[in-house]
């Protein structure tokens, strides 16, 4: 577990004797703001051959830097939080990953760009190995601060439908609202009132 200030300087380096890590956390200390990791960071990543668990919080990260992690063969599980200037371009990575999961991404309010065809078509292929989303925080105690939401485009939406695997999904708030027919696509999902955690929409049952 790495809790990093911003500013600090830092390598990732030494890591890569670690041949046999399987969980891997990278932080910013104490909320202080975003810290960075470089290509060189990111690669050393991607070479962790028995990863299996990536938590990232407060990092500042491009679509770019993160497609550095393309191919991971063993990785099951990704927490991203406050991981600034994403987008969701990153599932094209995402879906190279043979054995993800569960995928977590939360406070992201650079969600809410339209997802284009090869975007839409990863998350398509996701379908038959993730079981969990979450894009959307459970309710936390105020002392914990103001959350800045995830807003998810409805492409986005239309393009997890696909996901027929799903057994847990948490989707934030959508953009232009919770229309029927923005949220009519997650009809798809079986099972989907179940599937479908901490909202309600009342545009499914009309």
């Amino acid at each position: 577990h790495l809790r990093l200030s911003p500013g600090q300087e830092f390598s990732l380096l030494p890591i890569q004797r670690c041949e046999y890590l399987q969980r891997l956390s990278i932080c910013s200390a104490g909320g202080e703001g975003a810290v960075s990791v470089d290509i060189e960071g990111m690669q050393v990543i991607a070479g962790l051959s028995d990863l299996q668990v990536l938590n990232m919080a407060d990092v500042d990260l491009s679509d770019e830097m993160f497609s550095h992690l393309v191919g991971m063969q063993k990785l099951r599980y990704l927490n991203l939080y406050r991981t600034n200037n994403l987008t969701p371009q990153i599932f094209n990575t995402i879906a190279t990953w043979p054995r993800v999961e569960y995928i977590t991404i939360v406070e992201h309010p650079s969600f809410n760009a339209p997802v284009d065809e090869e975007t839409a078509n990863a998350i398509a292929s996701l379908n038959g190995r993730v079981r969990y989303v979450r894009l959307l925080l459970p309710e936390e105690p105020e002392e914990y601060g103001t959350k800045a939401k995830t807003v998810v485009h409805p492409s986005l939406i239309n393009a997890i439908s696909n996901i027929q695997s799903l057994e847990f999904l948490s989707i934030g708030e959508i953009e232009g609202g919770a229309t029927r027919e923005n949220v009519l696509p997650l009809m798809n999902i079986p099972d989907y009132e179940n599937v479908i955690q901490y909202q309600t929409f009342p545009e499914l049952h009309r």
